[in-house]
């Protein structure tokens, strides 16, 4: 995992070498051809170095990976075969092995192991059973299981700024409510002191509650969640200070 920037935009990027072991077992009576078709990794920007083994020989290295392609002319009833499949990718912020894939089936056996270079990094639902273990370079990560089934992916994120974008896009999500009860607090407490509004006061106390998630979902990109809500906290008190106590007194705009 390796730290980029783009402008004041910083991401984390992942380059990958990767090895799938399968261990098949025809245990049905169709003896015809193996094929087999390969999912590319999501996030995976570029795949490189493909090859395929079967038995720890070479059998393949130039294939449209996209499509199903034959591995055997004939795969023989209970015969038992092993395919490595090794390639090499990169990507941003999330890798995953689209476990999901496989969720009509039981499987009698599964293990992932990820060594990572960094302890910065979180596991895709934590639904897994696993284990860590500490190095000198960062992690070794190891997910385990058998017999099972699952509709959900195994990976890794890397702790991102851009990660935050989520959380703060369902925070957005509830601005016309905040507006409403804001302009609500607004109107009752103006009635209680006997404080009149023109209605287009209403209108600019509506606009700085707006720049608020305005500022959050434009400094998001630059700074951590933490420093980005506290910009926008600050960069609103500076309009709301600058404008409610003209508008009414002190006293009431910060009670307000």
């Amino acid at each position: 995992m390796n730290k980029k920037k783009e402008g004041l935009i910083s991401f984390n990027s992942f380059l990958v070498d990767t090895e799938n072991e399968y261990i098949l077992t025809n245990n049905t009576n169709y003896r015809n051809n193996l094929f087999i078709k390969f999912n590319r990794p999501e996030n995976a920007n570029i795949i490189h170095d493909y090859v395929i083994y079967i038995n720890d020989k070479l059998v393949k290295k130039d294939v449209n990976i996209d499509d199903p392609f034959i591995l055997l002319p004939e795969f023989n009833q209970n015969q038992e075969i092993k395919i490595n499949i090794k390639f090499t990718t990169k990507g941003i912020d999330v890798i995953k092995y689209k476990l999901d894939e496989y969720n009509k089936y039981v499987l009698p056996s599964f293990k992932a192991v990820f060594n990572i270079n960094t302890s910065n990094y979180k596991i895709l639902r934590f639904g897994f059973p696993h284990k860590t273990v500490k190095n000198k370079s960062g992690e070794q990560l190891v997910v385990e299981m058998k017999n099972f089934s699952t509709t959900q992916d195994v990976g890794i994120s890397f702790i991102s700024i851009i990660n935050d974008l989520d959380q703060i896009e369902s925070l957005i999500k509830f601005s016309s409510i905040s507006l409403i009860l804001f302009l609500l607090v607004v109107f009752i407490l103006s009635q209680i002191k006997i404080i009149k509004f023109n209605i287009i006061h209403y209108l600019f106390i509506g606009a700085i509650n707006i720049f608020y998630f305005l500022f959050i979902a434009y400094i998001i990109r630059f700074f951590n969640v933490f420093i980005t809500l506290s910009l926008a906290f600050i960069l609103t008190s500076i309009m709301y200070v600058l404008y409610i106590p003209n508008v009414t007194n002190k006293k009431f705009a910060f009670k307000i």
